[in-house]
C-alpha cells in the first residue's frame, strides 16, 4: 500500500515522487515481463503521429501518463482545456499487447459546452 500524502506538498515534490513511482513501476514491469520504457514511448509516438491529421507530437507527460495507465499505476492529470489530456488515454492503444483492447472514456463535454453557452448568453455582447 502506497503511503498516504499528508500536509501540503510543493508541485515540484509531487512530481519527484511521481516520476520516482513511473520509474520503479518500469523496472518492476522489465524484470518481470521485459517492457522496454523507451520502445513503447517510440510506438506510442509514432502510432499517434500516424493517425492523427496534424502529425501530433504527444508531449512528455502525455507520455507518462500512458505508461503509467500501461504499467497499472493510478494517475491524475490536470490541464487546461484544449491541452490534450484525453491522448494519454488512447496512446497506449497503439502498443501491440494492447491493440484487442477497448478504451471507454467518459467525458462530460455536452456538459461543460450547455454551462459555458448559458454563462456566456448571460454576457452582454461586447
Amino acid at each position: 500500500m502506497p503511503p498516504v500524502l499528508t500536509g501540503q506538498l510543493r508541485h515540484d515534490e509531487v512530481l519527484q515522487r511521481s516520476m520516482q513511482n513511473l520509474e520503479n513501476a518500469r523496472q518492476k514491469a522489465q524484470q518481470t515481463r521485459g517492457y522496454d520504457s523507451q520502445e513503447a514511448r517510440r510506438i506510442m509516438s509514432e502510432g499517434l503521429q500516424a493517425r492523427s491529421p496534424n502529425n501530433i507530437v504527444p508531449h512528455d507527460w502525455q507520455l507518462n501518463i500512458s505508461e503509467s495507465f500501461t504499467l497499472g499505476l493510478d494517475c491524475i492529470g490536470i490541464a487546461p482545456t484544449g491541452s490534450g489530456k484525453t491522448i494519454p488515454m488512447v496512446l497506449p492503444l497503439f502498443l501491440p499487447e494492447n491493440r484487442r483492447k477497448t478504451v471507454v472514456i467518459v467525458s462530460p463535454l455536452k456538459s461543460l459546452e450547455y454551462d459555458q453557452v448559458s454563462h456566456c448568453s448571460l454576457l452582454s455582447p461586447i
